[in-house]
């Protein structure tokens, strides 16, 4: 599935996050244990207001998550640069 996929390719952790869904679904999984001890909802910066990331200014957070911003923004350009280019 990976090698097929451009997007799963240049973003790991999106292969990681639709194992762990395709694991939450499986009643038998191994993994089940583990799952339902972890949390149900979680926040990171990456889907924060503009508002709440500017609490951060002069924080090395905010250095990370700009770079994390901006690695993510490059990665879909290459993904829709490329879907278009192989559309024509």
């Amino acid at each position: 599935m990976i090698s097929a996929s451009k997007i799963l390719q240049l973003i790991p952790s999106l292969s990681l996050a639709l194992h762990i869904l395709s694991e939450k679904f499986m009643p038998n999984s191994f993994w089940r244990p583990y799952l339902d001890i972890l949390p149900k909802s979680f926040d990171i910066p990456l889907f924060w207001s503009i508002e709440d990331l500017s609490l951060l200014k002069g924080s090395p957070i905010q250095c990370k998550n700009k770079i994390n911003n901006y690695d993510i923004s490059i990665k879909i350009q290459e993904i829709l640069f490329s879907s278009v280019h192989n559309f024509k």
